[in-house]
């Protein structure tokens, strides 16, 4: 990646009115760090900094030649952003390489300039399956083009342990909180913990087949591959990997990942290993809760389309929002 920028070249470009009917787009790795972060500080001020540390391990910049995320650039500076996160899934008997979409995003000046159908149009050429979740407008957006169709099933699913630290936070988490009320979350929260086992989650190991043995390899047609390759990138490569844990119970695990942002404690559960019984599922999520409610989190949440996942963790994580797919 460039490192060089030239400072009066993005003054006058940035000073000077932008054509956007002359943009380019380009590969992010041909920008500049400050062309990147600036674009960042403008598009996604609350993961700015985040984002411009960690961009190259969250998009998985280098596994899959070619798939990296695009960028928009007008007047020397980036106006549109095309995030993508390559993967490997089965579909027909045979594993192919996919790609997710994250972060994609124009500034609101060039909305009528068309931008985000060029960066879509340049993504199609690249000819990989694309897999993308977003808000109404971007999946709408994706739909139009005609190479598209919108999936439903996924879900966002949350406990909101503490309703007060949630009503400064932008999410929909709030208002189930309210519904349910300060008591009403203690009530749940106390009768999810009665009888629920006690679980000591293990930090993460150095050993791959740790993993491998806790999360097996499924060899279920239309599904995610998650092998040993995703594996090192998603825990052990990552800037998190301490803020990792993994909870066992029977023959089932789940793998959770700490998070304090905005000075509210989130237990995300990354990936879920149903155990062969149907009571042991909901077992190892009352644990969860057990766990954090004692370790004084604000919220719990996952994101899943596993029918038998969302009936077992109907009790556990009650707050249910769809999310947009296509």
């Amino acid at each position: 990646m460039k490192e060089e920028a030239s400072q009066a070249g993005c003054q006058s470009g940035e000073s000077a009115e932008v054509d956007f009917s002359r943009v380019s787009i380009e590969r992010i790795t041909s920008a500049n760090s400050q062309q990147i972060r600036r674009f960042y500080e403008q598009a996604f001020p609350d993961r700015a900094e985040w984002l411009s540390r960690y961009w190259s391990w969250w998009y998985r910049v280098g596994y899959v030649p070619g798939a990296e995320p695009l960028v928009a650039i007008a007047g020397n500076k980036i106006v549109g952003h095309f995030g993508t996160r390559p993967f490997q899934f089965r579909y027909g008997g045979e594993t192919l390489t996919g790609i997710w979409i994250e972060d994609f995003m124009t500034l609101p000046e060039t909305r009528k300039s068309r931008v985000g159908l060029k960066l879509m149009k340049r993504m199609y050429d690249l000819g990989f399956p694309l897999l993308g979740h977003g808000n109404e407008n971007a999946v709408t957006l994706f739909v139009k083009t005609g190479r598209w169709l919108m999936r439903s099933g996924v879900y966002r699913c949350a406990l909101p342990i503490d309703p007060s630290k949630l009503l400064s936070a932008r999410s929909s988490i709030c208002s189930a909180a309210l519904r349910l009320g300060a008591s009403g979350i203690c009530q749940l929260v106390r009768a999810l913990s009665v009888g629920a086992p006690v679980i000591k989650p293990e930090p993460i190991s150095d050993n791959i087949r740790d993993l491998s043995e806790a999360f097996p390899i499924t060899e279920s047609d239309r599904q995610l591959i998650r092998d040993a390759d995703w594996m090192r990138w998603r825990i052990l490569d990552s800037p998190f990997r301490k803020d990792h844990l993994l909870f066992r119970f029977e023959d089932g695990a789940a793998l959770v990942r700490l998070v304090l942002h905005d000075d509210v404690k989130r237990l995300h559960i990354v990936w879920f290993r149903r155990t062969s019984r149907t009571a042991g599922s909901r077992r190892l999520l009352n644990g969860i809760v057990r766990w954090a409610a004692r370790h004084q989190f604000h919220l719990i949440w996952a994101i899943a389309n596993d029918p038998l996942f969302l009936q077992q963790a109907a009790f556990a994580l009650p707050s249910r929002r769809r999310l947009s797919i296509a």
